[in-house]
């Protein structure tokens, strides 16, 4: 299969800066994505370097591996946290420093898969919208506990509050889980800038009823005039038939 991908990252209407980041690695078929914690410098920093740092391991690492796909792509970003949480205790402008971290990796006719925190992974598939990944909020762990309901959570003041993260602390635990990939398939990874804007449904009507070069445009320009009041990044893919 072939991959056709289309990204925006923007820097909304109300923070200075950017701190998201993303990178793709046509060659690999490597989708990466990140929306840093700390503070203008610390957050970007962290961002920035857990996309590049994972995907230069799997770079220096996989002709000599003998590591499963995903078992390499965990040790990528176990590396990177590690990276990322040594820089931070060697400069007090980025103590504290921390990132999400969604990333997608084409090999096998499969997508390995990584998430940590509450970046966000969609599928469409057969007209049906899925949430792939799970947030790793407060919010969201006292939801799934029944100490809250879903209008609570949707307003509670806790909302961004994440407990699990990329380089704030020694190690990291992600989520990880290899799904076969169907022709036809369309997914979203995205910061919490664009999923804070969109519900599923809504997100689910956009896909059926538009062609896929234009979604990139459509979910950019809704959340910026829906109030754009946190970093944008997303990369939505289509997995086509060569």
């Amino acid at each position: 299969m072939k991959i056709h991908w289309w990204a925006r990252t923007d820097v909304g209407k109300i923070r200075e800066k950017n701190e998201d980041s993303y990178h793709v690695n046509d060659d690999l078929n490597l989708f990466l994505l990140a929306d840093g914690m700390g503070g203008h410098v610390g957050g970007k920093r962290a961002s920035s370097l857990a996309v590049s740092l994972v995907n230069e391991y799997l770079e220096s690492n996989l002709e000599s591996s003998s590591s499963s796909p995903l078992d390499l792509f965990h040790d990528a970003l176990v590396n990177a946290n590690i990276s990322i949480y040594q820089e931070a205790q060697r400069d007090p402008e980025l103590k504290g420093m921390g990132t999400t971290f969604t990333g997608l990796w084409y090999t096998d006719s499969h997508l390995q898969i990584l998430h940590v925190g509450d970046s966000r992974l969609y599928r469409y598939r057969d007209g049906c919208l899925d949430q792939l990944s799970q947030d790793h909020t407060w919010v969201a762990e006292q939801l799934k506990a029944g100490y809250i309901t879903e209008e609570e959570a949707k307003n509670s003041r806790f909302k961004s509050v994440i407990t699990r993260s990329v380089g704030f602390e020694k190690e990291v635990y992600p989520d990880k889980e290899q799904l076969p990939v169907t022709a036809g398939d369309v997914y979203i990874m995205c910061s919490d800038g664009l999923s804070n804007y969109f519900q599923m449904d809504e997100l689910e009507r956009l896909l059926k009823y538009n062609f896929y070069t234009r979604i990139p445009d459509i979910l950019l320009e809704t959340a910026l005039a829906r109030g754009g009041e946190d970093n944008i990044t997303f990369i939505v893919l289509y997995a086509a038939n060569e």
